[in-house]
């Protein structure tokens, strides 16, 4: 019932993240050759453990209003700020993915309209 503390949590992650990434990473793979953008794929895997944990919880939540709208709210959120201010790449997953599923997508429209 509180997603934004796993959220917030992979958010900082990230920022606390981002300087040791480009200052120590980045310059070993740049060296060897690689196309890999170390802060950008940390964030990837990051988000691919948020996916997780919103595929085990929303079914859960599918049936409480209040829950699954501050889930969806927080997500939003979430998604705003991995791509404005982290540079999170469109072409990589989302949780928007997780959202726009079928079950979840049709209950969020009901939702909605209520």
């Amino acid at each position: 019932n509180k997603p934004e503390w796993y959220l917030t949590q992979v958010l900082m992650w990230i920022g606390n993240h981002s300087k040791f990434l480009d200052d120590k990473i980045q310059p070993i793979l740049d060296k060897a050759g690689s196309s890999v953008n170390a802060g950008l794929e940390f964030s990837r895997a990051l988000v691919m453990l948020i996916l997780e944990k919103l595929a085990a919880d929303i079914p859960c939540l599918l049936y409480d209003d209040t829950l699954f709208c501050h889930l969806v709210d927080e997500v939003l959120l979430f998604e705003r700020e991995l791509y404005s201010v982290h540079g999170y790449l469109s072409s990589f997953p989302s949780c928007m993915h997780i959202l726009s599923e079928e079950s979840c997508f049709q209950r969020w429209l009901t939702v909605e309209k209520k």
